[in-house]
């Protein structure tokens, strides 16, 4: 994944030990917490019950190459366990502390993958991506990442002797705004709620990869039912993102993700067509004031989002 501005954008490696002023700003890594997740100025909602905060990281963004000009960006990653020590998901969450200056173009690859189980990028202003993938992720966490991060994550698991399914189901969503943009990425274990093991280790041949689980009734209704729960998700991360907090005090629960489950159908699925019409307006007005769109690009916009009501 590729994440810069036009101007001369460099991004540091993310590192798993933060710097004082990070740590300040985030829980700290071996805490648990419930309810919410505060990074800096921005407060993500959670799922219900505990979260161990396993690895926290920190990374610098610029927009200019300057190292005056550094927007600090911090990292965590959350994991939660059934009571028998089961892993149910981890929810790994990037936002910035503060924001880069002189923003241009965000260009991010994110959604630029076809072959996946469910990619929308809400045909948003091209300036400010915004993305959401579901992909099922082989092997996850099995062997030590290189990365010092992800290698804090993976010695958290091996040290309580978690045990990692053969393939988790990911949602990644990411929005930009101006010099800011949050990250979310969720992954969840279908074993812990009613689906078979998968038995392929290989991406291209897993159970779940997109041309296989065409022909399995059980795994299509879960991905259905996961991609429902990862709009809501989405939805209240860009809330974070443009009023520094979600809409929802918490995130619905996973265990309406269980097979047979009708609390399922609770949740309230969207779309590019109906994320909040008020978000994107505000986000449209904010273009316009930065003088980074036309009035009459805005008049356009604006006539089109009030006509999809």
């Amino acid at each position: 994944m590729k994440y810069k501005f036009l101007a001369l954008t460099a991004i540091a490696a993310l590192v798993a030990i933060p710097a004082s002023s990070i740590a300040q700003n985030v829980p700290a890594e071996g805490s648990t917490i419930k309810g919410n997740l505060v990074i800096g100025r921005s407060t993500f909602a959670l799922p219900p019950g505990e979260w161990k905060v396993v690895a926290v990281g920190s990374a610098d963004t610029t927009s200019t190459g300057s190292r005056s000009d550094i927007a600090e960006t911090a990292s965590v990653r959350l994991v939660q366990l059934a009571a028998n020590g089961t892993f149910i998901a981890s929810i790994w969450t990037q936002a910035p502390l503060t924001s880069a200056r002189a923003p241009g173009r965000w260009i991010d690859s994110t959604c630029d993958r076809k072959d996946l189980l469910h990619r929308d990028d809400f045909n948003v202003n091209p300036f400010f991506p915004e993305c959401l993938v579901i992909n099922h992720i082989v092997l996850f966490l099995a062997n030590a990442p290189a990365n010092a991060f992800e290698r804090r994550a993976w010695d958290w698991f091996e040290k309580n002797s978690v045990k990692r399914p053969a393939t988790v189901l990911s949602a990644f969503y990411r929005k930009y705004f101006s010099g800011d943009y949050v990250g979310v990425n969720v992954a969840v274990n279908p074993e812990f709620f009613g689906q078979e093991p998968s038995l392929k280790t290989a991406w291209t041949e897993s159970e779940w990869h997109p041309l296989v689980i065409k022909n399995d009734p059980k795994r299509l209704a879960f991905v259905e039912s996961f991609k429902k729960w990862s709009y809501v998700m989405a939805e209240n991360a860009k809330s974070t993102l443009m009023d520094r907090k979600p809409k929802s005090a918490l995130l619905p629960a996973f265990d309406e993700l269980r097979v047979g489950s009708s609390k399922v159908r609770s949740i309230t699925p969207t779309d590019g067509s109906s994320t909040s019409a008020e978000l994107r307006l505000s986000e449209l007005k904010a273009l316009l004031d930065k003088g980074l769109i036309t009035k009459e690009e805005f008049d356009e916009k604006r006539a089109a989002i009030l006509k999809g009501l």
